[in-house]
């Protein structure tokens, strides 16, 4: 307000928002709701007549906050999921980075796939030392291997053979998944890496005198560094799609199996996930 800018701190959010709704409505010339835990600004508001004195008013509440240390700048290192993607959209500038970001995506999935039905073949042949082998034909991959490969008709052993073999087959074809997806990555990294290296030096190099001396040699290095872009193609972001869905995957898998212990394992992650640990 005219008399300078006022803190008003509050330990719950109702009253906080009681207060905000009676600043925005009555006649204080910029305010902000901050939330000194996360040290960020929530909402601004400004009554100014014209744009730059509403302008310079949110600056001297933000500058004001910032000294008092209620508020702090951003750090390079905290990226959001959003800022991610959308870092990732500006960068898919050609054909070949949106099949190879595709391909990644597909592998990834493939193998996670896999790794899950390892799992639960991992307990089927656990479960080949109890005399009850009921459940085991009812698994595909053992069918499968039944009807192609073993002759499960024959006795016990050879369901046992089917379902080792089974365990085998699937966790192998998640590794190759896996290794493939690796090495993809890698390849296209060091390829992509000399390309933008060149493009970056280049970049640089045309750029005039006062440039390297307004810029330490640290600061143009580290603006050349490309090996952070091109992991967020290949390996950052598909890796963050692909560990939720395979989320969604495990909860399937477990729903599956029992809907009953599934759904109170789900809740209870989510429970934990969101009331105790954030």
């Amino acid at each position: 307000n005219d008399g300078g800018v006022v803190f008003q701190q509050f330990d719950s959010w109702a009253p906080a928002r009681a207060h905000w709704r009676s600043v925005t409505a009555g006649g204080t010339n910029a305010a902000l709701l901050i939330d000194c835990m996360k040290l960020t600004v929530l909402k601004t508001h400004s009554s100014s007549s014209s744009i730059s004195g509403s302008h310079d008013d949110l600056d001297a509440c933000t500058q004001a906050a910032r000294d008092a240390g209620y508020i702090a700048s951003k750090m390079e290192e905290e990226v959001s999921m959003l800022d991610a993607i959308r870092m990732l959209f500006q960068v898919l500038s050609g054909k070949g980075d949106v099949a190879m970001f595709l391909l990644i995506n597909l592998l990834l999935g493939l193998s996670f796939v896999f790794d899950l039905e390892a799992t639960v073949l991992t307990g089927l042949v656990v479960s080949l030392a109890t005399p009850d082998h009921g459940e085991l034909t009812e698994n595909w991959y053992v069918r499968g291997i039944c009807g192609r490969l073993v002759d499960c008709g024959s006795g016990e052993m050879g369901l046992r053979s089917a379902v080792v073999l089974a365990f085998l087959l699937v966790k192998l074809l998640e590794r190759v998944l896996y290794v493939s997806n690796v090495y993809l990555h890698h390849k296209a990294c060091d390829t992509r890496n000399q390309r933008l290296a060149v493009r970056a030096f280049d970049h640089v190099l045309k750029q005039d005198t006062a440039f390297f001396d307004t810029h330490s040699v640290t600061e143009i290095r580290g603006s050349m560094n490309v090996h952070a872009l091109n992991n967020l193609i290949t390996w950052n972001i598909p890796y963050l799609v692909m560990l939720g869905i395979k989320l969604v995957l495990c909860a399937s898998f477990l729903i599956r199996m029992s809907w009953q212990l599934g759904t109170a394992a789900v809740v209870g992650i989510v429970l934990i996930q969101y009331g105790i640990l954030t």
